[in-house]
C-alpha cells in the first residue's frame, strides 16, 4: 500500500492528498494576507490632518506601529509559506520512504 493512499497507523491517519490540499490552501492564505497587506498600506500610514502638533503627533504614532504590524504580518505571511513547504516536502519523503520500503519488501512501489 503507497503513501499515495490515505495512511492509517496506531491511531494516526495520513492522507497526502488532504495534505498536499492543506498546503495549496495555506499558500493561498498567504497570498491573499500579502495582497491585502499591499492594498491597505496607504491607510496604515495616514497623513496628518492638519499641521497642529497633535495632528502631526498622531499621523506619526499611526504610522510608526504600521510598520511594527506590516514587518510582524510580513513574518506571519512568511511562517505560513515556510508551513505549506514543509507539508509538501513532508509529503515528498513519506512518499519516497514508502516507495523505498515497498522495494525492499519485493512490492511494487
Amino acid at each position: 500500500r503507497s503513501i499515495r493512499e490515505a495512511t492509517k497507523m496506531q491511531g494516526v491517519e495520513f492522507d497526502p492528498v488532504d495534505t498536499l490540499t492543506a498546503a495549496q490552501r495555506i499558500d493561498a492564505l498567504a497570498e491573499r494576507l500579502e495582497r491585502a497587506l499591499v492594498e491597505n498600506r496607504p491607510a496604515l500610514a495616514p497623513a496628518a490632518a492638519g499641521a497642529d502638533e497633535v495632528s502631526v503627533r498622531a499621523s506619526a504614532t499611526v504610522t510608526e506601529v504600521s510598520g511594527r504590524f506590516d514587518a510582524a504580518a510580513k513574518d506571519g505571511i512568511l511562517e505560513l509559506r515556510k508551513l505549506a513547504a514543509n507539508l509538501r516536502n513532508q509529503t515528498q519523503q513519506l512518499g519516497k520512504m514508502e516507495d523505498q520500503n515497498a522495494t525492499v519488501l519485493g512490492g511494487t512501489p
